[in-house]
């Protein structure tokens, strides 16, 4: 892989967004991007946990990435 990896936004930090996030960070696959999660104290601490990313409030307040993963339980989605 030539140039930097590609960045991932992540929607929903928990156990499983944290855990593929982290390992394909760790990979290089991608570059973490923006974290979005239901509450800013909860990406704040996601983006300390991961070590990357920026943490936002709102997903209007999200940047393009190459690559969104949407980590969050399916009653979440119905939600907003």
């Amino acid at each position: 892989m030539t140039g930097s990896p590609p960045t991932l936004n992540l929607v929903g930090a928990g156990r499983v967004g944290r855990t593929l996030a982290a390992l394909w960070q760790a990979a290089g696959v991608f570059r973490l991007g923006d974290v979005l999660t239901r509450s800013p104290l909860s990406a704040q601490a996601a983006v300390a946990a991961l070590g990357a990313g920026r943490p936002v409030s709102e997903p209007a307040a999200m940047r393009p990435a190459e690559v969104w993963l949407l980590a969050t339980p399916d009653g979440a989605l119905a939600d907003s």
